[in-house]
Order: C-alpha cells, then sequence, then structure tokens
C-alpha cells in the first residue's frame, strides 16, 4: 500500500508540475555547448554552426506550435507558459550561436544574424497572433529594440576591432546609456499607444504573464549580455556602466503606480534607488571624461551625466505623479550638474555662490527707521494686492458665501 501511495504521489507530481519541458531545455542547452566545442570551427568556415541553428530553429518551433496547441485546444495556460519561457530565452540567442558566427567569419556572421533576427520577427509574429497576446505598439517597438541590440551588440564589438579601431571604456558606457533609453522610451509610448494589437485575450492572467515574460526577459539577458563583454573586456569599475541602466529601471517604476493616486510607499523606494544609482556613478573613471568646448568648464565627466539623466527621469515621474518633491528634487539634480564635474567641485561653487548672495542681501536691508518705514509701506501695499488675488481665486474654486440666516426673536407665547 505505501509503494502504492508513493507511486501516486510522484504521479501527481508529474502531471502538476510536468518538469519534462525544462529538462528539454536544459538538454538543448547542453547540445549546443557540446557540439559548439566538439566540431572543430575554423575561421572562415560557418557551415557547421548553420547546421547546429538549423536544428534549434526546428526544436523551437516545435516549442511555438506545441504551446499554441495547449492554450488554444487544451487551455493548459501554465504548460504553455513554460513553453514560452523557453522559447523566449532561446529566441535572444542564449545559446551565444549567433554571435559565434562573428568571430568565424564577420562577414558571413553579420548575414547569419540579420537572418536570426529576421527569423525571431516570425516567431513573435506567430506568438503575439496565434496566441492573442495583447501587445501594444510601443510593446513591439520596445521588444524589436532590445533584439536588434542584442543580435547587433555582438557584431559590432568584433568589426571594430577589425577595423582598426581598439574598444574603449566610452564604447560600452554609450552602450549602457542606448540600452537604458528602452524602458523609459516604453514608458512614454505606453501612454499615447494603448490600443493592442489583438484586443481579445485568451485569458487575463495568461496574457498578463506572457506578455512580461516576452518583454522582461530579452531585456534582462540583454543587460547580463553586456556586464559579460565587461567582464570579458576587462572594463573596470563596472557599476559606472551599469548604472545608467538602473536609472532607466528606477524611472520605468513609475508605471507601476494607481492612475491619479500615486503609490507613497512605492514613491520613496524609487528616491531610494534613483540615489543609490546616482552615487554609484561619483566615482567615474578619468576614461569617461568628455571634452566639450562649449561647456563652462569643457568637460562631462559621469557626475554630470548622472546629475542630467537623474533630472530628466526626475521630471518624467513629475508628469505622472504630480510631487512636489520630485519638482525639487530635479532641480536639485539640474543645479548640481550645473555647478560643477565632480560632487567636491559642485559642492564647493554653490557655497561660494551662496556666500555671495548672502553678502549682496546685506547691502541690500535697510539701515535707518526712514527705510525701514518706506519698506513696510510697499509691503502693506503687495500683502493688499496678494490678499485680493487670493479672494479672486477662490471665488472662482469655491461656491459663494451663502448669506446668515436672519435671526427672528422667538415669538412670545400667552400661557394660560
Amino acid at each position: 500500500m505505501s509503494n502504492l501511495s508513493k507511486r501516486h504521489e510522484f504521479l501527481t507530481f508529474i502531471c502538476d508540475y510536468n518538469p519534462f519541458y525544462l529538462l528539454s531545455a536544459l538538454c538543448m542547452f547542453g547540445a549546443c555547448w557540446g557540439f559548439s566545442h566538439a566540431l572543430d570551427m575554423q575561421v572562415g568556415d560557418v557551415s557547421k554552426i548553420i547546421w547546429l541553428i538549423g536544428v534549434l530553429t526546428l526544436y523551437e518551433a516545435l516549442v511555438i506550435g506545441l504551446a499554441i496547441y495547449l492554450v488554444r485546444r487544451h487551455g493548459l495556460a501554465r504548460d504553455a507558459l513554460i513553453l514560452l519561457l523557453i522559447e523566449t530565452v532561446f529566441i535572444t540567442d542564449a545559446t551565444f550561436l549567433f554571435a559565434e558566427c562573428f568571430t568565424i567569419d564577420a562577414d558571413a556572421g553579420m548575414w547569419i544574424n540579420a537572418v536570426g533576427l529576421l527569423l525571431t520577427v516570425v516567431k513573435l509574429f506567430v506568438l503575439i497572433r496565434l496566441m492573442k497576446l495583447r501587445f501594444n505598439a510601443a510593446d513591439l517597438l520596445a521588444l524589436g529594440a532590445v533584439l536588434v541590440l542584442l543580435f547587433a551588440l555582438p557584431g559590432w564589438l568584433s568589426v571594430k576591432p577589425g577595423d582598426g579601431g581598439a574598444l574603449t571604456p566610452k564604447d560600452f558606457y554609450h552602450w549602457s546609456w542606448i540600452i537604458a533609453a528602452i524602458p523609459v522610451l516604453h514608458l512614454l509610448l505606453s501612454s499615447w499607444w494603448r490600443k493592442s494589437v489583438c484586443p481579445d485575450a485568451i485569458d487575463i492572467r495568461f496574457d498578463q504573464r506572457a506578455r512580461s515574460f516576452l518583454l522582461y526577459i530579452p531585456f534582462l539577458l540583454l543587460v547580463v549580455r553586456l556586464c559579460e563583454l565587461l567582464w570579458v573586456h576587462k572594463v573596470g569599475n563596472d557599476l559606472v556602466y551599469i548604472m545608467p541602466i538602473g536609472l532607466a529601471v528606477v524611472v520605468w517604476l513609475t508605471r507601476l503606480h494607481p492612475a491619479g493616486a500615486p503609490n507613497m510607499v512605492l514613491a520613496r523606494w524609487q528616491f531610494a534607488l534613483l540615489g543609490l544609482v546616482t552615487v554609484c556613478q561619483f566615482g567615474g573613471p578619468y576614461d569617461l571624461v568628455y571634452d566639450v568646448s562649449w561647456w563652462g568648464e569643457g568637460v562631462v565627466t559621469p557626475f554630470r551625466c548622472a546629475m542630467m539623466g537623474g533630472a530628466a527621469g526626475l521630471l518624467i515621474m513629475f508628469a505622472y505623479l504630480r510631487l512636489i518633491s520630485v519638482m525639487i528634487a530635479a532641480a536639485v539634480f539640474i543645479t548640481s550638474g550645473l555647478f560643477g564635474a565632480t560632487p567636491s567641485v559642485a559642492i564647493e561653487n554653490i557655497i561660494n555662490l551662496l556666500e555671495a548672495l548672502g553678502r549682496n542681501v546685506r547691502k541690500l536691508l535697510p539701515t535707518k527707521p526712514a527705510h525701514w518705514g518706506i519698506v513696510a509701506i510697499v509691503g502693506a501695499f503687495v500683502m493688499l494686492g496678494l490678499g485680493a488675488v487670493v479672494s479672486l481665486a477662490r471665488s472662482r474654486i469655491l461656491p459663494a458665501d451663502e448669506p446668515e440666516d436672519e435671526q427672528t426673536p422667538p415669538s412670545s407665547t400667552v400661557h394660560e
């Protein structure tokens, strides 16, 4: 009896969690890794890796077809989500087969990656249309931008040294800001383009999870790809190169606020994360200093980029949240970026400015009673005018005051 119960528990576990899909994906990853090391690929010979890409494409087609079949015909949303998760990882070139084409032959790799990007677009089109996922134009543009960068980044890193231009820390810093622009643009465009490509979803919960997989996992893998390249090329102080992406993610979190009523707990977390991201960019290396002749000091540093980027993010947050504290923080960021190339220089310049203003204000203060009398007279008229303005503004906002009821004396009654 115990053996039957254990067997029943095992079968129940298999039916509930169905681990075979994940095991299948791990086997395919292992096959791609093993063959890429065992095929002895030589420079200029891409025929072997094309054969491996063809096998992987056939496997992805079966995964897509099975996911669509399970959710459309049998309503098995969880199994379809597992298959969709596997396919999302594969379409982002997690096996690095397309990226390896550039190391074998740069010219052929460019064409192979172009075909791979086209096949990825076709796969996504089939998934979105047949699964009836509610993607709008902003979602499609963001996902398309992530996929283009995923396929283009390895090629650019391999082609530039071949053209005689060595990779510099600024190259990776530029890519970080380009990647950071994707979630910010997605936030802005989502408020304008709300119409979905497929308005009728199969299941609301399935639709939300499927869209999250296809939108967030490719972007996360793109960030991981950038971190991997930073590690391979031994670029020091990696946090400086990742922080622009962190800044963009903090701004993107604004879309999680309820419409018309900002979540103050989430807003505090955004402020804390924004401060952390900004501080991490203060110690940027000298390699990231830009010589700009039209600027006052002639240089743009990671500190100034962080201040101006943070100010832009705060202004975007203010457009959605309408919090005065956000606007004040944006003014502080702009002021800090304008007054110095480094935190110490900015603080020193601000202190000097405040001291100069204090000296000038003290010169303007009246010293004689007659002068104070003039100031008081002017203040009286100014305050009278401000009171009138406030009263008129109040009359437009609030209803007119109702006149008080006339109190009539109580009638005298004669008690017999």
